[in-house]
């Protein structure tokens, strides 16, 4: 396609957004077939390095090939329980199944989200335990499948069953420390706490360089009160594994309950160095209430003394943020969390925003939301650069549109002289 130029004289404005058309054609010799496998195989590569909101673009690219493809639908319910968009990753899960009867790790993350997410309601714990049976008719030593059996007895009151399928899930494989794990839970749940440490011992013995043995056995040793051996096991976690993120978050939230602020900030900063180079996240802290999430910033851009007025204005920006203060970041809707981290920019009041696809995934009640505060934002001076995919939301706010195709300049001008070239390439006036 040749490249189209408005002719006109360029001034400084407030306002630029990149709207992408993506290119149909794909090459001569690629055929739908072939495009969405390398959709797939791209995105869980990008799920293995925890990139999961790249990730969730590439499965759901797939999807637009073929709506029905198992393969996109799991690698799309990973991605978004990754983002902690809970519903929409057990939503996934429930379309994987349907279409992929010999997926068995699905049945089994799907017999867990009943038996945790339904408070364990009759319903919720038959169709957990439809699941388990499925899975176990089609390999008996499915190892999840016994643990997810377990559970389901245990939840059904049969805890000498239950805990027969999880001693079975050990000696399938006895150099599982997960196994170990889940029979340790449930000697918490019975209150066995002695056998329990033993059992949380007995993982770290069978693999000591496991980061997930070390800091489970510590938030065993935070409950049963022993606060300074279960410090040892956090940093144990985070010596073994430096680059698990889980095991330095779990760290930093031990010392900022505990109100060891500065050991916090110390443990948090590490952890965002972690993600140093993905700035696109919603890094939200899951277990931190969104009022917590906002002071931990403030704190450090303003001190304690401005961390006030800057709550205020976060709020102001988001009133939803404001009615849920006081609730955890990983119960918010992946919209929630999506303004949750624009507040923590938006307060700085920055010279310039740039936003990668900021409304993908989420409601069109939250995208007008979220756009009716960019346009606030733009009105107080800040400058905006968006790339995004709903093109009509940011036309509506936009000064200038470059359209790129096959990462191509195919058009620049102004959004008011769009005209007839807007319709042909996004079918709108």
């Amino acid at each position: 396609m040749r490249k189209i130029e408005c002719r006109r004289t360029f001034y400084t404005l407030p306002l630029f957004a990149f709207l992408i058309a993506a290119a149909l054609l794909m090459g001569a010799c690629t055929t739908p077939e072939k495009a969405k496998a390398q959709h797939v195989a791209r995105g869980q590569a990008l799920l293995k390095e925890k990139k999961f909101q790249e990730a969730s673009l590439e499965f759901r690219s797939a999807l637009q090939i073929d709506e029905k493809l198992a393969d996109a639908h799991w690698g799309l319910a990973n991605a978004y329980e990754g983002l902690q968009r809970y519903q929409e990753a057990f939503d996934e899960m429930r379309l994987t199944a349907e279409l992929d009867p010999n997926n068995l790790d699905v049945r089994v993350r799907l017999g867990n989200y009943y038996l945790v997410g339904s408070k364990q309601s009759s319903a919720a714990i038959t169709e957990a335990e439809r699941l388990a049976k499925e899975v176990l008719e089609k390999d008996p030593n499915h190892i999840e499948g016994h643990i997810l059996m377990g559970s389901v007895l245990f939840a059904q009151d049969k805890k000498s069953e239950a805990f027969a399928e999880l001693n079975h899930a050990v000696e399938l494989n006895p150099k599982r420390v997960e196994s170990y794990l889940s029979l340790a839970r449930f000697y918490v749940l019975t209150k066995d706490l002695t056998t329990a440490e033993a059992t949380y011992q007995r993982a770290i013995s069978v693999s000591g360089g496991s980061a997930l043995a070390h800091y489970e056995y510590g938030k065993f040793l935070v409950g049963a009160n022993r606060p300074d051996v279960a410090e040892s096991e956090f940093q144990q976690a985070v010596q073994v594994d430096p680059n698990n993120r889980e095991a330095r978050f779990i760290l930093a939230s031990f010392y900022l309950v505990n109100k060891r602020f500065d050991k916090a900030e110390e443990s948090y900063k590490a952890l965002a160095e972690l993600d140093k180079d993905k700035p696109e996240g919603r890094s939200v802290f899951a277990t931190l209430t969104v009022e917590e999430n906002l002071e931990l910033t403030f704190r450090r851009s303003r001190g304690r003394g401005g961390v006030r007025d800057a709550l205020e204005h976060a709020y102001s920006l988001f009133p939803r943020l404001g009615e849920r203060r006081k609730q955890t970041a990983g119960t918010l809707s992946g919209g929630e969390q999506r303004m949750l981290s624009l507040s923590r920019v938006l307060v700085e009041r920055p010279r310039l925003l740039i936003a990668d696809e900021l409304s993908l995934g989420l409601a069109p009640i939250i995208v007008d939301e979220v756009y009716r505060t960019l346009e606030r934002i733009r009105d107080s001076g800040t400058t905006l650069l968006l790339v995004e995919q709903h093109v009509h939301h940011a036309l509506e706010i936009a000064d200038d549109a470059v359209v790129l195709i096959k990462g191509e300049v195919s058009v620049a001008c102004p959004v008011s002289e769009l005209g007839d070239i807007q319709t042909r390439l996004f079918g709108t006036d």
